[in-house]
């Protein structure tokens, strides 16, 4: 189960990566109006949506940073920091997401997709990553962060993501 989840992340990364340029989603100024050090408007370029909430999530900003750092064992391991946002999510181009994910989120069974989900943000900052391009024209980008979305109530790992 591991293995497909890690597939299906490294699956999503490349494609946001790939798709990073082309889609010319503007962002949502009503949201931009949410404290995080992500580039609200380089977000929703991927279709993400961030708003703040003060619903108390089940699992501890601690406990998502421990979570996303078993998972990204690697990262966790040369990154010079770790941070974790709490935010409601929102993403209608993704809807891949793993059967555990799925079971233990309701409404992600029932959507298909995030919809003002809570989450943590879980980055990794001073670290390597080398992404990947959509030809071989484009030259690679090397990336300094790299992300892990984790769902707030369940812990379940949703998706991975480098953009800087």
């Amino acid at each position: 189960m591991k293995k497909k989840l890690n597939i299906l992340i490294m699956t999503m990364a490349i494609v946001s990566i790939c798709s990073i340029g082309v889609a010319m989603a503007q962002p949502n100024i009503s949201e931009s109006t949410v404290q995080t050090s992500h580039d609200i408007s380089r977000l929703a370029k991927e279709g993400v949506k961030l708003k703040k909430t003060i619903d108390n999530p089940t699992i501890t900003q601690a406990q998502a940073i421990d979570l996303a750092s078993k998972y990204a064992q690697g990262y966790a391991q040369e990154a010079k920091q770790i941070i974790a946002e709490y935010h409601l999510l929102s993403n209608d181009k993704l809807t891949l997401f793993s059967d555990s994910a799925k079971e233990k989120n309701p409404k992600l069974k029932i959507d298909g997709k995030l919809n003002d989900t809570p989450v943590y943000i879980v980055t990794f900052k001073g670290i390597t990553k080398k992404g990947h391009v959509s030809s071989i024209k484009q030259k690679v980008p090397v990336n300094h962060e790299y992300n892990l979305v984790i769902d707030a109530n369940s812990g379940e790992v949703l998706y991975g993501f480098s953009y800087r």
